[in-house]
């Protein structure tokens, strides 16, 4: 026995009357697998055990070829091959697009064609669209008090005669944005305009009031001197 084979088998011994085991070199655990094919025809990508048609355990990168010809759908996910739900991924010759929508029919759909974003939703939840919005029914989180204060008693009035000083001096109704600031901001608050709206139908109603009450007065005054003839 050599000199290196006696002093390893001495240290063994060693550690076994000193109540410790030796240490034994275990090999690194294998890898994770890089492809995995099930019978059922199921795909793993970094896993042994799919749970889907395609299962991949870490990021997916799909991206059109290197020959600089536009692939015409980078991804396609569907339901039912043209006729189910889908949602597509394209870069062809009319731009990078993003659609949702069923059959032949874009239900929805994002196009970078242009230089400015069709449709953006910000991190803060604000969103942004660049065109036409049509909707059935629309509802807008009310912020500030609505303009029933109008016909409170303590409400001060524009008189009539003031409010047509206003108009012919500054071109619009008091605390109504003119078209120059509306202009100039490039957007208008709905919702801050409806109230401001509906205040001014409320002042509108009184001065239909007033104006009755003096029509009132002079009808009564008219007959009074009818009667004194």
């Amino acid at each position: 026995m050599s000199r290196s084979q006696t002093l390893c088998l001495a240290t063994a011994l060693f550690l076994i009357f000193e109540g410790l085991s030796p240490v034994v070199a275990q090999d690194p655990p294998p890898p994770p697998p890089t492809l995995t094919i099930e019978a059922d025809g199921d795909v793993g990508i970094g896993t042994a055990t799919p749970d889907a048609r395609l299962h991949s355990m870490g990021s997916v990168l799909i991206s059109e070829s290197d020959d600089g010809i536009p692939a015409a759908e980078l991804l396609e996910i569907e339901s039912d091959f043209d006729n189910g739900a889908r949602i597509r991924f394209d870069d062809g010759p009319d731009g990078d697009q993003w659609n949702v929508g069923a059959g032949i029919t874009d239900t929805f759909l994002i196009s970078a064609t242009g230089s400015t974003a069709e449709f953006i939703l910000t991190a803060e939840g604000d969103l942004h669209i660049r065109g036409r919005l049509t909707a059935t029914d629309i509802s807008t989180m009310v912020t500030a008090t609505f303009p029933d204060y109008v016909f409170e008693s303590e409400y001060e009035l524009m008189p009539l005669m003031e409010l047509a000083d206003f108009i012919t001096a500054e071109g619009h109704l008091p605390r109504i944005p003119s078209a120059e600031d509306v202009e100039k901001a490039g957007t208008v608050d709905v919702g801050e305009l409806q109230l401001l709206m509906l205040e001014k139908i409320e002042e509108l109603t009184l001065y239909t009031i007033q104006q009755h009450e003096t029509i009132e007065d002079l009808k009564a005054e008219v007959e009074a001197l009818k009667s004194a003839q």
